[in-house]
């Protein structure tokens, strides 16, 4: 699946040096824009995800992606496999926001015998 949208890795040099108590779900929805108009993609200007990350404080937005990359790395666990990288740049973004986990090349199956 393709996910034009960056990565976490984007994300935190995009805000890098501000202050965390005055980001918002605004300031990741412009940095997914930023690498989204990079690469010649507009952003959705009718998204009900993206209209929910706008209103996002910095906190809530945090434990979102958290959650989201739990659940994935959970499902990844159910079927034997551990990721073994996980990284902000291993964490790609699509055009809505969503976390996708990607690079699984040193992920490790518990399930060889």
């Amino acid at each position: 699946q393709y996910a034009s949208g960056g990565t976490i890795k984007s994300v935190i040099d995009h805000v890098r040096g501000r202050n965390p108590t005055e980001l918002t779900g605004l300031d990741y929805l412009a940095a997914i824009d930023t690498e989204l108009r990079k690469r010649g993609i507009e952003p959705p200007t009718n998204s009900g995800l993206r209209q929910k990350i706008a209103v996002m404080k910095w906190p809530e937005l945090i434990c979102w992606l958290g959650g989201q990359m739990a659940r994935s790395l959970h499902y990844a666990y159910g079927k034997g496999v551990l990721h073994r990288d996980i990284k902000p740049a291993n964490v790609l973004l699509t055009e809505e926001g969503v976390p996708k986990l990607a690079d699984f090349n040193i992920s490790f199956s518990a399930k060889l015998e």
